[in-house]
């Protein structure tokens, strides 16, 4: 009887054929050096087209943090439509928004420092007072600047 459930199958992925593995011998993940040719061509291929290949495990992994980001990201808004009811506040965090938007979310040093990402200035557009958002509103008018002068 073959025992399927620990059978290896080639990793080349218009092959898949079983792969005979030796007692004592390092583990195989092709069934032939043409079938590991073959795959390491396309993997070549793939990646100078900006695509990389991926096994089945990996896929599924990617798929939950894609679902778990977008959850996170709901979340996020959630929270912000909450917490911002004062008029003030709320163009306060639409105005540093765009900005962020228009310089690509750089990182901004003001007593804190806002890490460069869309999400780390979200969290901060969210939790800080007026005076933080002025604050990070006028060194993000800076780094425009500075980058007009450029």
């Amino acid at each position: 009887m073959i025992d399927t459930a620990n059978e290896t199958r080639c990793k080349n992925p218009s092959c898949g054929k079983p792969v005979h593995q030796i007692p004592g011998h390092r583990y195989r993940e092709y069934c032939n050096n043409t079938c590991k040719q073959t795959a390491y061509r396309l993997r070549k291929e793939q990646v100078h087209h900006g695509v990389t290949i991926v096994d089945d495990s990996t896929a599924i992994k990617i798929a939950q943090l894609e679902r778990d980001l977008a959850e996170a990201n709901r979340l996020i808004e959630k929270l912000a439509s909450k917490k911002s009811t004062h008029p003030l506040k709320k163009s306060y965090q639409e105005r540093l928004q765009r900005l962020g938007e228009k310089l690509d979310w750089p990182a901004l040093d003001i007593h804190i420092t806002i890490k460069p990402s869309q999400k780390a200035w979200r969290v901060f557009m969210i939790n800080e007072s007026n005076d933080q958002l002025i604050r990070a509103i006028i060194a993000a008018e800076r780094v425009e600047e500075k980058r007009k002068q450029s």
